[in-house]
């Protein structure tokens, strides 16, 4: 969820400000400017890692404290009760974690994610048809919901109730046919009704889908038991011995390298990311920010504060401490072209064409089949009057990639900054058509035809 919540902000940051780089987009150059980036404006607490168990236990209670101190203020708001319900859940306190999300329902009962958790605690508790009707409110919401069917599946089987768990593992495999887990179960849920052939199958697509699936090779190994091909059985077994001593190493590893005083923070980081979220939505960016910045103090590797951080900066017009934070988010994953992308817009805007243009570069470099940075690298050219062709080639890249009206106005734009208004006319009735209502496209089309 967390993630979702800042992939749907760096597109609406992309939306707003697509498009939208400053000065007049007439063909009409721009001097480069003489500005440039000062020291980061936005100070962020700085991380300090906790050392002893008293200073875990007084963080779990301000994590705590301050999901009720939100509670206090929006009682009946379904997601202040779910920050207090994960809250709980991260802590181990299942009965609290079920009481609130019972409550968050009581409040909207359309919130199929909460089923799901439900079921998932009906699960872990073995009250298997509990789980199944869960599973069934959270379907009844959002049919195409992912795993859903194969959970349900599993609760089925747990019940006995192996041919209705057939029948749902079938819509399991209809959303998601590459799912090992959905074919493994429908191994297992065939094998008790005793369709040995069947179950081979799924159990082999389960492990051509992921050749370490040790399960998959178990439930093999059983079937062609079942079918007396013993010398079958015996290859899928020895595979299984491998991949279970495997994992019990990896296991080890895992406990080895757990910190359980990082991972504290790092869930007080999410609980304060969350509730800052809230307090934005609710018209509240002061109280925000503070536990956005507190987030980041927290756990600086988390993307999500500083996403957060961003979008709240640029909706107050705050460019210069968006842009600060972009980077933040360009540091933490250098593979990822939207934040080059941001980082590209945001710079232009503030005049800082080397940067602007260093950016985009970056984006068509990780990202070679999206038009946006070519587009936005030819009108960095367009608006600067140099490498005038270079602008050209890039829009016609750009439109090959999407045919877009964006795309067409740069193209029409560089053709015309380039004396061909042969091809400017064409490229910019493309754009207007597509997006007759926007004004800068029209406004050029008309220069090009009196020009003509």
């Amino acid at each position: 969820m967390l993630w979702l919540g800042g992939a749907v902000c760096l597109c609406l940051a992309a939306a707003i400000f697509f498009g939208t780089l400053p000065s007049r987009e007439d063909g009409h150059s721009v001097p480069n400017s003489a500005q440039t980036p000062g020291e980061d404006p936005v100070v962020l607490p700085p991380y300090e890692p906790l050392h002893s168990k008293q200073e875990v236990l007084a963080l779990k209670e301000t994590e705590v404290a301050l999901a009720r101190h939100l509670l206090e203020e929006y009682p009946e708001h379904e997601q202040a009760l779910v920050i207090m319900a994960n809250v709980f859940h991260r802590q181990g306190n299942a009965i609290e974690s079920v009481k609130f999300r019972e409550r968050a329902l009581e409040v909207n009962p359309d919130r199929a994610d909460l089923y799901t958790t439900l079921a998932w605690y009906a699960l872990k508790k073995g009250r298997f048809a509990e789980a199944v009707t869960h599973y069934e409110q959270a379907l009844a919401l959002d049919p195409r919901l992912a795993d859903v069917n194969s959970n349900m599946a599993d609760a089925l089987m747990k019940l006995g109730r192996h041919k209705e768990a057939v029948e749902t593992l079938r819509n399991e495999l209809r959303l998601a046919p590459k799912s090992s887990f959905a074919h493994y179960l429908m191994g297992q849920a065939l094998l008790q009704l005793e369709d040995y052939e069947k179950a081979a199958d799924h159990y082999r697509e389960a492990i051509k889908i992921e050749p370490t699936y040790a399960s998959g090779h178990y439930g093999l190994a059983t079937v062609c038991s079942r079918m007396s091909r013993e010398k079958e059985a015996a290859k899928y077994r020895e595979r299984f011995r491998q991949l279970k001593a495997e994992s019990r190493r990896d296991l080890q590893d895992s406990k080895r390298a757990f910190d359980d005083f990082r991972d504290v923070q790092k869930n007080a980081a999410i609980t304060h990311i969350n509730v800052g979220r809230m307090y934005r939505d609710q018209g509240n960016p002061e109280k925000a920010e503070s536990l956005l910045k507190r987030a980041a103090g927290l756990d600086p590797q988390n993307v999500f504060c500083f996403l957060e951080l961003a979008s709240l900066y640029q909706k107050k017009g705050q460019k210069v401490e968006a842009l600060q934070m972009h980077k933040r988010v360009r540091d933490l994953q250098p593979s990822s072209a939207i934040p080059h992308l941001m980082i590209g817009i945001l710079s232009a805007h503030l005049g800082h064409w080397d940067d602007a243009e260093e950016a985009f570069r970056a984006m068509v470099t990780l990202a070679p089949t999206k038009p946006e940075g070519y587009r936005e690298l030819a009108r960095i050219h367009l608006k600067r009057g140099k490498d005038l062709a270079q602008a050209r080639r890039l829009s016609e890249k750009a439109v090959s990639l999407e045919a877009s009206a964006a795309n067409y106005f740069v193209l029409g734009w560089a053709c015309d900054a380039t004396g061909d208004g042969a091809m400017a006319l064409p490229a910019l009735r493309q754009a207007v058509a597509l997006d007759p209502g926007n004004q800068t496209y029209v406004r050029l089309l008309h220069s090009v035809q009196w020009k003509r």
